[in-house]
């Protein structure tokens, strides 16, 4: 048996090559092993008899937005006779791997220690595509939108083996997973299907080769039994004893949320409860006012840990005409423009349950009375980007004091619909990406949305030093109501609140804040910027009224290797605000936007005389040889 151990210094990301700074002298070692005719033997190799198993100071993987994501290759081979009989290739990562639970007023948060430093979490769930169509590079583009996103931890509801593109992709980018084994509700405590699934023996098989087939993916951080349930005693002893024999450096945990009575139900769990995460009742799958998420953290009850909660979200235009006909046609709807192909799509509700009060809040809080359905589906960006910025931005309000992560569901969609999602099936990110990407980028600056105090949040692990943090309150006439700003220095990994903006006696119904924070050379960290009502109940009808503005635009492509490179420049030379525009790509012979794109920054907004650089980069494979330019659609 021979061995090499290489760390690996171009990282294939299938549409394009990363180079790893770094250098490793190989690891080398070989042993003598005997085998007789039709057996099978199990080699042990320890740094006892080969001590250069020893790596020191070796290149560390970290979680996305923490550090470098180094990955090393063991390539194992059989000699015979001079002759390579067998040989087996396995990436994996160098880290450590710690859990611990925070407890506060009787609840309890999980905390991820990686390489011996705290990791806020910071995603969500997904599901596979609705016919299982994952090709490789579809599954890597995925992981590229969740990393661009700052997201860091993700989980796979429906599929508890996924495919090892999908664990490769995550390790690449930086994406800490839970490994779940069975699906959600498949096995319900105290029902008729709490023996589910029948066959316990193959379950368990099945089990003990998604340990084996997975343990060496760096990203996979906790087992648990199953989504939101758990199996029944037989098949959870036998797996809880399979995990800690095959893989015990990993937290395991009975549910990702335990909602029913398993005192009574399932006693057998004592052992691994609490778990640390929850996803029981409110905040949930629908629209809530934004102070509600702030408020909900601050009661700690249920929201230490939070993986489950979301907000239904409309795609750009040029999605939901994909798979929406007759849009819009019907003017008589008092629901317009929902209708039943809607509701085949996601816009249903049961109880409150998901998509009415979003729908209301398009209505009532944003104005829409028209039937233009161009205005509706840009009416709802206002509304996925102040929910989505709300969800994380709550959670990293109160980070370690209270919270330890957040994981909304869910991040992708599995068919075309108007359900929870920062992009949709046809990777086209909406507005509720870049407002997620931005509440989650690791340097923050923010405003809490129950209290107006001002927030830097520092999720590093250095400290900030002299930091420059600048609040402006402008009225609707973009009048200069109130501004300060102030030097911070802020320890690693934590928040501090700095200012309180304060309520304006006479402001205009609606206002804006303006939020910068940068270093001591003056280069920006981080930009905020909110559309704020002074009414109760809020109504923020009032943006209706302001017209679209022409924006200056240029940009600058270049071809590196298999991408293309455009650096773009937008500027507001008018004397209007130009709220939320949305750049893209297009093909210039058929119009159809280049997808994916993946945006430093999208559906922005602009000062008077405000000036932006961005950046978008997408596959040569996805153009397919077409020309193409960069243009603002905010109808698109």
């Amino acid at each position: 048996l021979k061995g090499k151990i290489d760390l690996i210094n171009e990282v294939d990301f299938v549409t394009y090559i990363k180079k790893m700074s770094g250098r490793m002298e190989s690891v080398i070692f070989e042993k003598e092993v005997e085998i007789k005719p039709y057996d099978t033997v199990a080699v042990t190799l320890t740094s006892k008899d080969f001590p250069q198993l020893v790596i020191k100071n070796p290149y560390l993987w970290w979680p996305n937005g923490y550090g470098q994501q180094y990955l090393h290759n063991l390539e194992l081979s059989y000699v015979l006779d001079g002759n390579v009989s067998a040989r087996k290739n396995v990436e994996f990562g160098i880290r450590d791997l710690a859990s611990d639970l925070k407890e506060l007023n009787g609840e309890h948060g999980r905390v991820f220690f990686i390489n011996g430093k705290r990791v806020f979490c910071k995603g969500g769930w997904l599901q596979p595509d609705m016919m299982l169509d994952m090709n490789r590079k579809r599954i890597y583009d995925e992981a590229r939108l969740l990393a661009n996103a700052n997201v860091n931890l993700i989980s796979n509801e429906d599929q508890p083996a996924p495919p090892e593109d999908y664990m490769e992709a995550a390790d690449k980018y930086g994406l800490m997973q839970w490994g779940i084994f069975y699906q959600c509700f498949t096995a319900v405590p105290g029902e008729v299907t709490q023996h589910n699934p029948l066959d316990h023996n193959l379950a368990i098989k099945n089990s003990r080769d998604i340990l084996l087939r997975y343990r060496n993916n760096p990203s996979l951080i906790l087992y648990a039994a199953a989504v939101e349930v758990t199996p029944d005693e037989d098949i959870y002893k036998r797996l809880r004893s399979s995990v800690k024999e095959l893989d015990p450096s990993r937290p395991f945990i009975p549910a990702t949320s335990i909602w029913w009575d398993w005192e009574k139900l399932t006693p057998y769990i004592k052992d691994d409860v609490p778990t640390g995460t929850t996803d029981d009742k409110d905040p949930d799958y629908t629209w809530y006012p934004l102070p509600f998420y702030f408020d909900k953290i601050r009661e700690v009850k249920l929201q230490m840990f939070r993986n489950e909660l979301g907000v239904p979200v409309v795609p750009a235009l040029s999605s939901v005409k994909k798979f929406i006909f007759n849009l819009g046609t019907d003017k008589n709807n008092p629901l317009f423009p929902l209708d039943s192909v809607w509701a085949e799509h996601g816009a249903w509700d049961a109880g409150g349950y998901a998509y009415k009060a979003y729908h209301n809040a398009i209505k009532d809080i944003y104005g829409f009375k028209s039937t233009d359905i161009a205005d509706y589906v840009r009416t709802a960006q206002f509304v996925n980007a102040d929910s989505y910025r709300a969800m994380y931005e709550a959670a990293m309000h109160r980070m370690w004091d209270i919270t330890s992560g957040i994981m909304t569901w869910k991040l992708n969609d599995c068919w075309p619909s108007v359900l929870w999602q920062i992009y949709d099936w046809f990777l086209n990110p909406n507005s509720a990406y870049f407002y997620m990407k931005k509440a989650c980028e690791p340097v923050h600056i923010m405003m809490n949305a129950n209290d107006y105090k001002i927030s830097i949040i520092n999720a590093q692990h250095k400290p900030l030093e002299n930091v420059r943090a600048s609040v402006k309150v402008y009225d609707f006439n973009l009048n200069l109501k109130w501004d300060k700003e102030g030097l911070f220095n802020i320890n690693e990994d934590c928040y501090k609140e700095i200012f309180d903006a304060p309520k304006i006696d006479g402001i205009t119904p609606v206002y804006f804040v303006k939020l910068e924070l940068k270093d001591s050379e003056g280069r920006l960290l981080s930009s905020n910027f909110y559309w704020e009502s002074s009414k109760t109940p809020t109504d923020l009808s009032d943006l209706k009224k302001i017209k679209e503005v022409k924006l200056d635009l240029t940009y600058n492509a270049e071809k590196v290797v298999n991408e293309y490179h455009v650096k773009v420049k937008v500027k507001n030379n008018t004397d209007k605000i130009s709220l939320l525009n949305r750049l893209a790509v297009i093909k210039k012979e058929t119009g159809e936007e280049v997808l994916p794109t993946f945006w430093d920054d999208n559906y922005i907004t602009l000062m008077p005389g405000e000036e932006r650089e961005l950046e978008a980069k997408f596959s040569e494979l996805d153009v397919n040889g077409s020309a193409f330019t960069v243009i603002i659609d905010n109808n698109m």
